[in-house]
């Protein structure tokens, strides 16, 4: 198949073999964000349990990809659930997860929908579920401007994309969210850093979901009133069903 390149394989298993390595369960209800072809999920979707595994994937294109591997794999069996959406609606699978994976998605996100998808994988994810992403590391914190030039010659931005993201700053939204944070070994062949943002216990251990706090400057009100936009429909999160 054309989309499988030289890092198919490779990076495949790397994702698999991190999974395992964190405790992955076959009863475990996985989520895959930006599950593209199903690089992972080829490796993935064998070892679950049937019913287990749902994608999401914001590009048709490749998910008519994931589609054909479904049946070149003989995966059918497996019940995999695929689902179109560009906005995490996780909530369309109707389910709570053990464990998210967002595999080389940060990288493409402005902060705004790296913290969109965070408090969207938080609102499905498990009481004692894991949410394991990658991204590239701005090692010189939010003070730093600059390009920075990551393994293999891959050149990042803090505006353009592919983005860097400064370690803390994802820890902080672990904390606002109520969530453990750490680094896990993982040796992406283009210097991905993986996190893993965690709850050890229930949620009356840690209490509700806590939004980051927003000042509120009082400002006087101001005379001119903007024309209101014309409402716009929200695309629901559509099912891809595998044709036969």
């Amino acid at each position: 198949m054309s989309h499988r390149d030289g890092l198919w394989d490779l990076m495949g298993n790397l994702q698999f073999d991190l999974l395992m390595s964190q405790g992955l369960k076959p009863s475990d209800k996985f989520l895959d964000v930006g599950c593209g072809p199903l690089r992972a999920g080829v490796k993935i979707i064998p070892y679950l349990d049937a019913g287990n595994y749902v994608g999401f994937e914001a590009n048709r294109d490749l998910l008519t990809l994931a589609e054909e591997e479904i049946h070149a794999n003989g995966l059918e069996e497996k019940m995999p659930r695929l689902y179109h959406s560009g906005v995490f609606e996780f909530e369309a699978a109707g389910e709570m997860f053990d464990v998210i994976l967002a595999q080389s998605l940060f990288p493409h996100l402005d902060l705004n929908k790296v913290i969109y998808c965070c408090v969207k994988a938080a609102q499905v994810l498990k009481p004692e579920g894991s949410f394991f992403f990658t991204f590239f590391n701005n090692p010189q914190g939010i003070a730093n401007l600059e390009a920075i030039e990551q393994k293999e010659g891959i050149v990042t931005f803090p505006v353009l994309d592919p983005y860097h993201i400064p370690e803390a700053f994802l820890s902080f939204v672990a904390r606002k969210l109520n969530f453990d944070f750490e680094i896990v070994p993982y040796d992406h062949p283009h210097g991905q850093v993986m996190g893993k943002m965690y709850r050890w216990g229930s949620e009356e251990d840690h209490g509700p979901l806590d939004d980051v706090p927003i000042r509120e400057d009082k400002k006087p009100a101001a005379k001119k009133t903007a024309a209101k936009k014309p409402a716009t429909k929200k695309t629901p999160a559509k099912k891809i069903t595998a044709k036969k």
